[in-house]
Protein backbone atom coordinates (compact mmCIF):
# COMPACT_ATOMS: atom_id res chain seq x y z
CA UNK A 1 0.00 0.00 0.00
CA UNK A 2 2.94 2.00 0.83
CA UNK A 3 4.71 1.83 -2.27
CA UNK A 4 1.23 2.77 -4.36
CA UNK A 5 1.05 5.49 -2.45
CA UNK A 6 4.20 6.55 -2.97
CA UNK A 7 4.23 5.55 -7.10
CA UNK A 8 0.97 8.00 -7.47
CA UNK A 9 2.68 11.01 -5.28
CA UNK A 10 5.18 10.57 -7.61
CA UNK A 11 2.99 10.46 -10.53
CA UNK A 12 0.91 13.22 -9.22
CA UNK A 13 4.53 15.58 -8.62
CA UNK A 14 5.72 14.62 -11.84
CA UNK A 15 2.15 15.59 -13.82
CA UNK A 16 2.28 19.17 -11.57
CA UNK A 17 6.21 19.29 -13.49
CA UNK A 18 4.84 18.43 -16.86
CA UNK A 19 2.49 21.45 -16.73
CA UNK A 20 5.29 23.92 -16.51
CA UNK A 21 8.00 21.88 -19.25
CA UNK A 22 9.19 25.41 -21.94
CA UNK A 23 9.04 22.68 -25.12
CA UNK A 24 7.25 19.45 -26.04
CA UNK A 25 10.21 17.13 -26.08
CA UNK A 26 10.44 17.78 -22.64
CA UNK A 27 7.38 16.74 -22.23
CA UNK A 28 7.49 14.48 -23.58
CA UNK A 29 10.87 12.86 -22.01
CA UNK A 30 9.22 13.46 -18.53
CA UNK A 31 6.35 11.18 -19.61
CA UNK A 32 8.90 8.24 -20.73
CA UNK A 33 10.53 8.86 -17.67
CA UNK A 34 7.50 8.80 -15.54
CA UNK A 35 6.35 5.71 -17.43
CA UNK A 36 9.49 3.79 -17.50
CA UNK A 37 10.02 4.72 -13.25
CA UNK A 38 6.29 2.91 -13.04
CA UNK A 39 7.65 0.12 -14.69
CA UNK A 40 10.63 -0.39 -12.63
CA UNK A 41 8.90 0.40 -9.75
CA UNK A 42 6.59 -2.60 -10.37
CA UNK A 43 8.57 -4.98 -11.73
CA UNK A 44 11.06 -4.43 -8.21
CA UNK A 45 8.16 -5.45 -6.37
CA UNK A 46 8.09 -8.85 -8.30
CA UNK A 47 11.48 -9.27 -7.85
CA UNK A 48 14.73 -7.96 -6.31
CA UNK A 49 16.24 -4.92 -7.93
CA UNK A 50 18.21 -2.29 -6.09
CA UNK A 51 17.92 1.65 -6.31
CA UNK A 52 21.20 2.60 -7.86
CA UNK A 53 21.85 6.42 -7.32
CA UNK A 54 25.48 6.35 -8.53
CA UNK A 55 27.81 4.35 -10.65
CA UNK A 56 31.78 4.40 -10.28
CA UNK A 57 34.38 2.34 -12.68
CA UNK A 58 37.51 2.19 -10.84
CA UNK A 59 40.62 0.84 -12.80
CA UNK A 60 40.08 1.87 -16.23
CA UNK A 61 43.10 3.04 -18.12
CA UNK A 62 42.35 2.02 -21.92
CA UNK A 63 39.14 3.40 -22.45
CA UNK A 64 37.81 7.01 -22.07
CA UNK A 65 35.93 8.57 -19.39
CA UNK A 66 33.79 8.82 -22.05
CA UNK A 67 32.95 5.84 -23.10
CA UNK A 68 32.58 4.34 -19.68
CA UNK A 69 29.95 7.21 -19.25
CA UNK A 70 27.91 6.40 -22.66
CA UNK A 71 27.83 2.81 -20.49
CA UNK A 72 26.87 3.52 -17.19
CA UNK A 73 24.68 6.69 -17.35
CA UNK A 74 21.11 5.29 -18.83
CA UNK A 75 22.03 3.12 -15.54
CA UNK A 76 22.08 5.88 -13.14
CA UNK A 77 19.06 6.82 -10.59
CA UNK A 78 17.39 3.66 -11.77
CA UNK A 79 16.23 0.30 -10.20
CA UNK A 80 18.47 -2.32 -11.35
CA UNK A 81 18.42 -6.32 -11.40
CA UNK A 82 21.33 -8.95 -11.29
CA UNK A 83 20.77 -8.77 -15.13
CA UNK A 84 20.59 -5.48 -15.38
CA UNK A 85 24.06 -5.20 -13.55
CA UNK A 86 25.30 -7.74 -16.00
CA UNK A 87 24.14 -6.14 -19.01
CA UNK A 88 26.90 -2.87 -17.63
CA UNK A 89 29.52 -5.73 -17.55
CA UNK A 90 28.89 -7.27 -20.63
CA UNK A 91 29.20 -3.72 -22.31
CA UNK A 92 32.19 -2.95 -20.58
CA UNK A 93 33.81 -6.10 -22.30
CA UNK A 94 32.64 -5.27 -25.19
CA UNK A 95 34.31 -1.66 -25.13
CA UNK A 96 37.82 -2.88 -24.55
CA UNK A 97 36.81 -5.60 -27.80
CA UNK A 98 35.59 -2.48 -29.77
CA UNK A 99 38.70 -0.78 -28.76
CA UNK A 100 40.93 -3.43 -29.99
CA UNK A 101 42.02 -4.85 -26.65
CA UNK A 102 40.89 -8.16 -26.71
CA UNK A 103 40.58 -10.16 -23.59
CA UNK A 104 40.68 -7.12 -21.82
CA UNK A 105 39.64 -6.67 -18.55
CA UNK A 106 41.87 -9.54 -16.60
CA UNK A 107 38.83 -8.69 -14.30
CA UNK A 108 35.80 -7.16 -13.22
CA UNK A 109 33.71 -7.05 -9.94
CA UNK A 110 31.26 -5.15 -8.83
CA UNK A 111 29.65 -4.50 -5.24
CA UNK A 112 26.42 -2.65 -4.49
CA UNK A 113 26.84 -0.56 -1.10
CA UNK A 114 24.38 2.52 0.14
CA UNK A 115 22.97 2.12 -3.40
CA UNK A 116 25.89 3.12 -5.01
CA UNK A 117 27.20 0.14 -7.77
CA UNK A 118 30.72 0.28 -7.91
CA UNK A 119 32.94 -1.56 -10.91
CA UNK A 120 36.39 -2.50 -10.01
CA UNK A 121 38.22 -3.64 -13.33
CA UNK A 122 41.94 -5.08 -13.57
CA UNK A 123 43.69 -4.61 -16.92
CA UNK A 124 46.22 -7.34 -17.75
CA UNK A 125 49.26 -6.60 -19.68
CA UNK A 126 48.62 -4.75 -23.43
CA UNK A 127 50.44 -4.82 -26.79
CA UNK A 128 48.96 -1.58 -28.46
CA UNK A 129 46.63 -2.52 -30.86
Amino acid sequence: MKKTAFIASALFLASINLCFSESASQIEKARRDIEMEKILRDEAVKGRKVLIKKITVRGVSLLTKERIKDITLPFKGRWLSQADIKFILDSIHEAYNESGYVGQPDEMTFRIQKRNLRIDIKEGSVKKP
